[in-house]
């Protein structure tokens, strides 16, 4: 899979003190909709973002702080 994501990951802090992930919101460059990943109905688990995730050729992550890194 060669796809270019966009993720925005919603939790209860920021890195070293996170403990929740609340959801992760997900879309493919230059796609009109996106996807909710949150561990509960109606909603795909997190195991099927990070399969997506992990075999993405590039990820840009949305922090909301308003900075955004490309890995």
């Amino acid at each position: 899979m060669s796809l270019d994501l966009i993720v925005d990951i919603e939790t209860d802090g920021l890195l070293p003190t996170v403990t929740k992930i609340h959801c992760i919101g997900m879309s493919v460059v230059e796609a009109e909709a996106g996807q909710v990943f949150a561990n509960q109905e109606p909603y795909d688990c997190f195991e099927d973002a990070l399969e997506i995730m992990s075999a993405a050729k590039s990820i840009l992550d949305i922090i909301l702080l308003g900075m955004t890194y490309q890995y």
